[in-house]
């Protein structure tokens, strides 16, 4: 233990507990609460080189002054009452302090709340910044994919509205090489009936003379005739519904208003044409039909063609 500093009271304190202890160094060391050395050395030399009173205490105790004790007793007694005195306004200065730093640490406590609060705010308003920025990159991102569908989808519209364009010129060219089929077909079918319409009076004197001299019956002629006649009939509808196709084909109006027209198929047509040839070839076969030179040379002409 360092030497402590010696006033008064801890000089009165060593000098009493010599007087009940003697020199047991450690006891009056323990009850003086000084170290040993400085036990020793207050009762063999003492302080005089500091201060006047500081005496050795084994001349004191030898010299048994007790007027010397009651002084140091009065002395420090004084030194109480000074130091009891002066605790309040240690105290109120402690209390003070105590105030002040109190007071100090709510201001630093305050800076502190009021610099959070900035870092606060200015990190909600970066925050705020940043989902600005993120909404508006999300939403340029929306628009361009948006444009990006749109355009998907227009071209996608036009390679649609092109495909449906070619096949309608495909269907608009299959049309029109079957009105043109159509069309020769009729024109071959009406012109080789029209070709028997010169030769329908001398087959009718033929028919005549035939039914007059018994060879064939009045009813087989009649057949053979209305055969003919509705030959020539339905080649002249195969005409007709092969120019109502054609008016479909360019857009013309089907009908007129107040005029119904004979409607028939093409499968009607043919049968019909099939029936006019068969009609035709039974004429010959019964030598009632006599061609013509002009017929002859006609059908050389066509085989030679």
């Amino acid at each position: 233990m360092s030497e402590r500093f010696i006033d008064k009271a801890t000089y009165l304190c060593l000098v009493e507990a010599f007087r009940r202890h003697g020199t047991n160094w450690s006891r009056v060391a323990k009850e003086a609460d000084v170290s040993r050395k400085t036990a020793k050395r207050g009762y063999s030399t003492g302080w005089l080189e500091r201060w006047e009173w500081a005496r050795p205490i084994a001349s004191v105790l030898a010299d048994g002054a007790e007027e010397l004790r009651a002084a140091l007793s009065a002395t420090v007694q004084a030194e109480l009452d000074a130091e009891r005195q002066a605790r309040p306004k240690a105290r109120k200065r402690a209390v003070e302090h105590k105030v002040a730093k109190q007071q100090a640490a709510l201001a630093d406590a305050e800076v502190r709340r009021r610099a959070d609060t900035v870092a606060e705010v200015q990190r909600a308003e970066s925050e705020a910044d940043e989902l600005r920025r993120h909404i508006a990159e999300q939403a340029l991102r929306e628009r361009d994919e948006a444009a990006r569908a749109r355009a998907t989808k227009e071209a996608t519209e036009e390679a649609e509205r092109e495909k449906a364009h070619q096949q309608a010129l495909e269907a608009r060219t299959q049309e029109a090489q079957l009105v043109r089929l159509a069309r020769g077909a009729a024109i071959g079918t009406l012109g080789g009936t029209m070709r028997l319409m010169p030769g329908l009076a001398k087959l009718a004197d033929q028919l005549r003379a035939a039914i007059d001299a018994g060879q064939i019956p009045i009813d087989k002629a009649a057949s053979t005739i209305g055969q003919i006649s509705r030959t020539v009939k339905d080649a002249t509808l195969a005409a007709q519904v092969v120019i109502e196709l054609e008016r479909l084909h360019v857009g013309a109006p089907q009908a007129i208003i107040g005029v119904v027209q004979h409607e028939i198929s093409v499968d009607e047509a043919v049968s019909a044409v099939q029936e006019a040839e068969a009609a035709v070839q039974r004429a010959r076969q019964l030598g009632l039909v006599v061609e013509s030179q002009n017929a002859l040379g006609a059908k050389q002409k066509v085989a030679e063609a």
